[in-house]
């Protein structure tokens, strides 16, 4: 049975795409760096909010 497409050299469409990936992913890495780093900033702002308010609570239950 024949496939119902031709068949092509994948690699030949892999190939400008993976490099295409790869710059993304290298500019994403970098994004991401500086996202994760304004997200460490964040969660820790978050704890410390919620550390001061549970304690409130209970000091006041």
């Amino acid at each position: 049975m024949d496939p119902p497409f031709k068949v092509f050299p994948i690699s030949n469409v892999l190939e400008p795409v993976s490099v295409e990936l790869d710059q993304r992913s290298i500019k994403s890495y970098e994004t991401s760096n500086r996202v994760s780093d304004t997200l460490g900033v964040v969660v820790v702002v978050v704890v410390v909010l919620l550390v001061v308010v549970t304690a409130d609570e209970v000091h006041y239950g």
